[in-house]
């Protein structure tokens, strides 16, 4: 049996059930029932962040009403994802919502799906062609530039620095990095990025430390540190290194998680959306697509933080970052 996990609600009625036998077992049509069928598909079970995720497209499910099925795999693993894919394909949905692990994975899936009249909403996956929208929590040139600003006043507008994302193949965290760079060239001549955007060999703990220290042992005088991922695990390198104080690590990270590194000083800032809202935003987004409502900007999903969406092509941006610091961690994470 694959490791995976399926959450089924519907008017209300929460019930677990195994892929595959969610995969055989069709149910009434949006058609019959006048409700929509959305499958939402995450990176991975047991994430605080993709728990958060699935938490929203629940939360979306109940108050619609419309039927939503949550997946995810066991492991960060492409090929588990696209055999979820096939699964939600099986199902024979109204809408797939997905946050893809590596899209060249599940874009002939999704082509299909389209072909299929399967409406397809995509989560940092700008570059994909295979469908309708990506939703954003924030466009990714407002997120680099404002984290850049955010490094760069930290680090007094002067100084050494790296910029580390999760995968070169994840085309939202790159546009993102890339503003960033191009914002603090324009603005802030005395920085100096001392390496190409760089990303781990692989996505797990061990890789991910391993790259944090060969960037500080063969950069000793870097004054920044910024990465689109890991953030908990940049702290504890910093912390190891004795560098607090004299390294800004700045990035994407769940508060929670940051907590103890904020709080020593490890990290300077840790920036987030409000994930609670992001799967139900891209479930809104399918519904709206699905029952042919013009996408356009300042349309309201019905989703806080998406009550006056950006749209760009095909990129919809809404609900904005959240900046955590040691003078509002309590806003966002208990002690």
């Amino acid at each position: 049996m694959k490791k995976t996990i399926a959450l089924l609600l519907t008017l209300g009625l929460s019930i677990s059930f195994g892929v595959c036998a969610g995969a055989q077992e069709k149910d009434s049509n949006s058609a019959e029932t006048g409700k929509l069928k959305i499958v939402h598909i995450v990176r991975q079970t047991g994430d605080v962040v993709w728990e958060e995720f699935m938490n929203g497209a629940t939360a979306y499910g109940e108050m619609s009403g419309n039927e939503v099925i949550n997946l995810a795999p066991i492991e960060y693993d492409p090929a588990e994802q696209v055999q979820l894919v096939q699964d939600a394909l099986a199902m024979n949905p109204d809408v797939i919502a997905i946050t893809p692990i590596d899209p060249d994975t599940v874009e002939p899936l999704l082509k299909q799906a389209r072909e299929n009249g399967i409406a397809v909403i995509t989560q940092e996956a700008t570059e994909m062609t295979n469908h309708d929208y990506d939703l954003c929590f924030a466009s990714n040139k407002v997120y680099g530039e404002s984290v850049a600003e955010n490094m760069a006043k930290l680090c007094g507008g002067e100084g050494d620095y790296v910029v580390v994302v999760g995968s070169l193949s994840n085309s939202a965290e790159m546009e993102r990095a890339e503003a960033g760079i191009a914002y603090i060239k324009e603005n802030y001549p005395d920085m100096n990025l001392v390496c190409d955007i760089t990303a781990p060999v692989e996505s797990s703990t061990e890789n991910v430390r391993s790259l944090f220290n060969e960037l500080l042992t063969t950069y000793p005088n870097l004054k920044a540190l910024w990465t689109h991922e890991d953030l908990n695990i940049a702290g504890l390198v910093c912390e190891e290194n004795g560098l607090i104080g004299k390294l800004v690590v700045i990035g994407l990270g769940f508060p929670s998680e940051c907590r103890d590194y904020i709080e020593s000083g490890a990290i300077s800032m840790s920036v987030f959306p409000p994930t609670d809202v992001i799967g139900g935003a891209m479930c809104a987004l399918g519904a709206a697509v699905a029952n042919g409502e013009e996408i356009k900007t300042g349309m309201d999903l019905g989703i806080e933080g998406y009550n006056s969406v950006e749209v760009d092509g095909k990129i919809v941006s809404g609900a904005g970052l959240v900046y955590h610091t040691i003078d509002n961690l309590d806003e966002y994470t208990r002690p």
